[in-house]
């Protein structure tokens, strides 16, 4: 069976899935997310009262790829996790809900 891939003018043959990990980086036509990721970052950084901060969407809509692109944008040149002025601890929930422990106490 034939596929479409995403590049509309190559036919592959096998089908195109979508990435179930952050890559880190703005693959929208319009850098939307990358706009998005600058402009919170931009919030967190001038310490805005800013304590909370809700990411809403749909499954595959680019939420988990928002919070990398907000880390990474706060943290660039930073390879070093423990020197990074903003951590950040992700909890993978869906991968997680078979687990009975809460992750915070190994925080």
């Amino acid at each position: 069976m034939v596929f479409n891939s995403l590049n509309r003018n190559m036919i592959t043959e096998h089908p195109s899935y979508l990435r179930t990990t952050p890559v880190g980086e703005d693959l929208f036509i319009g850098k939307s997310h990358e706009a998005i990721s600058k402009r919170i970052a931009q919030q967190i950084k001038n310490g805005n009262h800013c304590q909370m901060i809700g990411i809403d969407g749909g499954w595959g809509s680019g939420k988990s790829n928002l919070v990398k692109l907000i880390s990474n944008e706060l943290n660039a040149g930073i390879s070093d996790k423990k020197k990074q002025m903003f951590p950040f601890i992700t909890y993978d929930a869906w991968g997680g809900k078979s687990s009975p422990r809460c992750p915070l106490p190994s925080i």
